[in-house]
């Protein structure tokens, strides 16, 4: 064959230059790059002639390709008050927020932070010898299942995306274990996020301290009922060799077994209940005493208390049984951020790290801000529409992560992220579209969350509404689906946001009235167990009772609906309703609950069923988050 004489060149994306010559170091190298020049440049102890040099080659010239300068950086060490600056710094700036943070072992021994995660499983075995986790048997003396084990690394990082450890953690393989021979029942429970904002507001309102505790490998210190076999570690063998020859007979819990969640619950719950703790019956993670107050998340444990001293006598007598560690406040849990004022007045929280992981996911750092979450249409399926476009991200993975941030601290894209989530399965183009507003929407509000005020009211009050067959006309007409309602409610403590909900209604609602209905019924399926949680936590903290059992308000736009809930009778256009939605009359006749009419310009809940034009959106924002 002939073959051509054209002189072949590499492509310039393959290089660290751009068309032009200009350079294009990655994004991560580059804010490691300034990193480490502001980090010698804050300080008088380094070469500065070096250093400006770098400078020099690294600002002024970018036409000059980068990959060395940046390893000069990378190697240069100065001279700080507390010494050289750490070498894993550099590393951990290396890695992007957005890549992915659970690795395998095969993974992590082709990246540069093998060595890292080694020695953090070093300390992993280390730790769980010395709790005596295991023994070592003869694989032939053993007649029953033999787990296989894996390792799961992870880096940990802050909320705001910075790398705060390596973790290693040895696991066995729970997913082959078998029902009836290695496990029976598996369920534990987690504190509510409900009871935790709640927790909150009345930790500003009453001055509450707060104390965070972490149980350090917290499943292993659960001692393990049955006999459970488990092959070594990888890469771990005995001091003499043989490792084929013997497996693990498990004395604790490790993770990964299908019981271990249970038993670890199993014995903090005996731990607290032992030291005159009782469990709320409306949230079986939540324990009170007399001025102190223990929610469980797993392995975190959240302290509450009238001051200092009642929960550092609680943590010592808890160090004699437990390996813990204490943070000094709840600054962080499970990735949100709790920001007091410099006041201390009040605390917001946030999840800054997490919209900008968003946003990078998306690919769209440079993209303009909008001021609504969602537009003034409905989102339907679109079938028969556009394609979604040839997008590298992940449809389902950015609606995952916008439903955790609009469940914990963003009520203000309730709506928007839920009509989005429908379509999980087959997104189209306007589907796309929707998702990139919202993320837009949040690039303008990134550092904004919910406040918690410390006004001394202490009304629990609720907002209920509904959209009635808002899908009409975008869905296609012999779909049931165009003519589901959507339910809307808010309930709040003093003004501070607990519970938020956005969802279509299951049942079709024949009228406004009783769309309305539907959802009031909703709401006081949350408020009603609520109110039983606050009045558990007055007597705790002794609230005055009076305030805790008064009658709490629920706010409905809908005259009839209102109606209805407040007088029991029957009409034509009522009576078909469902028995069930019903059931919350009977806590309007014994003054638990009071159904009120509001004008349509202050139901807050409108903000959850429908999107709103820019000036009442913000409004009703203002009102719900204070900002």
């Amino acid at each position: 064959m002939r073959r051509s004489r054209r002189t072949r060149t590499q492509p310039d994306r393959l290089t660290y230059e751009t068309l032009g010559g200009v350079a294009a170091l990655p994004e991560h190298l580059t804010n490691t790059c300034l990193y480490l020049f502001d980090k010698a440049k804050c300080t008088g102890k380094f070469a500065r002639e070096q250093c400006e040099d770098l400078h020099y080659e690294f600002i002024e010239r970018p036409k000059t390709i980068l990959a060395a300068y940046y390893a000069k950086f990378q190697k240069l060490s100065y001279d700080l008050d507390s010494g050289t600056i750490e070498d894993e710094m550099p590393i951990s700036l290396l890695i992007r927020a957005s890549e992915k943070d659970d690795l395998t072992w095969a993974e992590a021994r082709v990246s540069g932070e093998f060595e890292l995660f080694k020695a953090a499983a070093r300390e992993e075995i280390a730790s769980l010898e010395k709790k005596g986790s295991w023994e070592v048997v003869k694989r032939s003396s053993v007649k029953s299942n033999i787990l296989p084990s894996t390792w799961a690394l992870k880096r940990k990082r802050y909320p705001d995306g910075r790398i705060r450890k390596y973790k290693a953690r040895f696991c066995v393989r729970g997913d082959r274990q078998r029902f009836g021979l290695d496990y029976e029942e598996t369920y534990a429970p987690v504190v509510q996020w409900s009871t935790v904002r709640m927790m909150l507001t009345l930790t500003m309102k009453l001055g509450l301290r707060t104390k965070q505790v972490d149980y350090s490998n917290a499943f292993v210190q659960a001692d393990i009922d049955g006999d459970v076999y488990c092959e070594l570690p990888t890469e771990f063998s005995l001091a003499d060799g043989g490792k084929s020859e013997y497996v693990l007979k498990l004395k604790k819990s490790l993770y990964g077994l299908k019981q271990a969640p249970l038993l670890w619950f199993k014995t903090l719950k005996k731990s607290l209940l032992d030291r005159g703790f009782k469990a709320s019956k409306q949230d079986p993670c939540m324990f009170m005493k007399k001025g102190l107050v223990a929610l469980v998340y797993v392995d975190d444990v959240l302290f509450f208390g009238t001051s200092d001293a009642i929960i550092d006598e609680m943590i010592a007598t808890l160090k004699r049984d437990f390996d813990l560690k204490v943070e000094e406040d709840v600054f962080a849990f499970l990735g949100i951020e709790i920001i007091k004022d410099k006041k201390g007045n009040a605390i917001s929280l946030r999840q800054s790290g997490l919209v900008d992981r968003i946003i990078r996911a998306t690919g769209m750092e440079n993209a303009n801000a909008v001021k609504t979450p969602a537009t003034t249409v409905g989102l339907g399926a679109d079938v028969g529409g556009k394609e979604r476009r040839n997008e590298e991200w992940s449809y389902a993975s950015v609606v995952g992560m916008l439903l955790y941030l609009a469940g914990n601290t963003r009520p203000d894209i309730a709506f928007a992220v839920h009509q989005a989530a429908r379509f999980s399965h087959k997104p189209m183009q306007c589907h796309e579209d929707a998702v990139k507003r919202i993320v837009r929407y949040l690039k303008g509000t990134k550092d904004k969350g919910l406040y918690f005020g410390s006004k001394t009211d202490f009304q629990l009050e609720a907002y209920a509404d509904a959209d009635f067959a808002g899908l009409w006309g975008i869905e296609e007409p012999q779909d049931p689906t165009s003519v589901k309602s959507r339910s809307g409610y808010l309930i709040r403590l003093g003004g501070c946001p607990i519970i938020w909900r956005s969802k279509l209604q299951t049942l079709i609602a024949v009228s406004t009235m009783e769309a309305e209905y539907i959802s009031l019924s909703m709401c006081m399926r949350e408020l009603i167990p609520l109110r039983r949680i606050f009045i558990d936590l007055s007597k705790c903290f002794e609230v005055d009772v009076k305030v805790a059992t008064a009658k709490c308000p629920v706010f409905e736009d809908n005259s009839s609906a209102v109606t209805l809930a407040n007088v029991p009778k029957m009409t034509p256009r009522s009576k078909h309703i469902a028995l069930h939605y019903h059931f919350f009359r009977e806590h309007v006749r014994d003054g638990s609950v009071g159904v009120q009419h509001v004008s349509t310009d202050l139901q807050i809940a409108d903000m959850l069923t429908k999107g709103l034009s820019e000036i009442k959106f913000e409004r009703l924002r203002k009102l719900l988050m204070n900002w």
